[in-house]
């Protein structure tokens, strides 16, 4: 078991994070409807579980590589909503999910694949994620396992991955609570951006969290 309080809570930093070349300082924050989020400017829908806790685009940013607050990873993303699982409890983990809008131009990054079948743009668009995005709670340290998939007629690249850790948090812990966790991090392009919709999350919380997966409106990249 990984020896290892985890505290699955995106560390929030100063508004402005978000590179000023980049075009993810002037994306618009959507909207919120009951358990609807909607974002006409990336062209997305997404219905999140019903019960869940929903923070649009946090105070600040929220911080995707916390170990490189500066980092690209940071710099050219915005989070646009958080979501944390009914029954969040101080002092122990909760279930936490988040939908992330990258602008590909800020990470100089590559072209990303219109089917299937383009392997090649692929493994590249997941170098970069994994490069960019692996210190954020949404990557197991332990790697991750790549699928692709359509939804809407876009190309999905899904990294996920699994651990044991410590459900009380605490440094260190006065007791131990062994708990499997899943993470997911789902990455489309709508619109220019690249959508992602990730989450850390216990085995009855990922469940939910496999079924509320984003709409696209928008058709896919030409």
């Amino acid at each position: 078991m990984r020896n290892l309080i985890i505290a699955f809570s995106l560390a929030l930093v100063a508004a402005g994070a978000a590179a000023k070349d980049s075009k993810i300082s002037q994306l618009p924050s959507g909207t919120l409807n009951g358990d609807l989020y909607t974002n006409d400017a990336i062209g997305v829908n997404y219905q999140f579980p019903s019960g869940w806790s929903a923070t649009m685009e946090p105070k600040g940013s929220a911080l995707l590589d916390p170990e490189h607050p500066n980092a690209p990873g940071n710099q050219c993303s915005k989070v646009l909503l958080l979501l944390d699982a009914p029954g969040k409890s101080e002092g122990r983990f909760s279930s936490l999910a988040a939908l992330i809008a990258v602008d590909p131009d800020c990470l100089s990054g590559p072209v990303f694949p219109q089917t299937l079948q383009e392997i090649d743009k692929v493994n590249k668009v997941v170098d970069v994620v994994i490069k960019r995005f692996k210190n954020s709670p949404f990557f197991s340290p332990y790697g991750v396992k790549i699928l692709e998939y359509e939804l809407d007629g876009h190309v999905v690249i899904l990294l996920n991955g699994g651990m044991t850790i410590n459900a009380v948090e605490g440094h260190p812990a006065a007791t131990k609570a062994p708990l499997v966790v899943s993470t997911s991090f789902s990455l489309a392009k709508s619109n220019g951006f690249w959508i992602v919709w990730a989450y850390v999350a216990d085995d009855p919380s990922a469940e939910q969290l496999e079924k509320a997966k984003p709409q696209f409106a928008s058709q896919p990249p030409q």
